[in-house]
């Protein structure tokens, strides 16, 4: 569709094998750091944790609610500034929001777009934690970690977005038969 009006600098396809590999790769690096800094948390709140060794389970059911919470909050995040930016209401599915056919954002919208809910989700979380009993607040910081892995696909196009070159860079997507195309091009 775009490709008709614009130039196309790149395309990435979210089941193509290298930017699978890619962004594998990058979850499993932030994964192992986020588990190294929760085993140093847990670590240094063990004593918090185990005299309050009734509360593991409610511990255990804030995560869950909090996953599910911070998986959600995650794209509407994306999805308000993407609305905001195109003027089009972008297509809301399960674990994405893409723009819809012949909608697109500038380059630095389209960054902002991508890190929106990192920053947003960090933020709110660690405020919140200042506020909450001690075995929630090891549950909010916990969350945020396990949210920068999540984070990973963000991070990548975010990545390759900033080093595109030129002037009037813009970011669409297009829902080919297999997957979701993320276009950067320049009008």
């Amino acid at each position: 569709m775009l490709q008709n009006k614009y130039t196309e600098i790149v395309r990435f396809n979210n089941t193509d094998a290298n930017t699978k590999k890619t962004t594998v790769f990058l979850e499993v690096v932030l994964a192992v750091v986020v588990l190294i800094i929760i085993f140093i948390i847990v670590n240094l709140k063990k004593s918090i944790i185990s005299s309050q060794i009734s509360n593991l389970t409610t511990f255990v059911i804030y995560l869950g609610i909090l996953f599910i919470t911070c998986l959600l909050f995650h794209e509407i995040v994306h999805f308000f500034p993407l609305w905001l930016f195109s003027k089009k209401r972008p297509q809301f599915g399960f674990f994405y929001v893409i723009l819809r056919p012949n909608a697109y954002i500038s380059k630095n919208k389209a960054l902002l777009c991508y890190l929106l809910p990192f920053l947003v989700i960090t933020l709110l979380f660690f405020s919140l934690s200042f506020f909450l009993n001690q075995i929630l607040q090891v549950a909010l910081i916990v969350m945020v970690l396990v949210h920068i892995p999540m984070c990973s696909h963000d991070f990548l196009f975010s990545f390759r977005l900033y080093k595109c070159q030129g002037a009037n860079i813009s970011l669409a997507h297009e829902k080919p038969k297999k997957g979701i195309d993320t276009i950067f091009f320049s009008v």
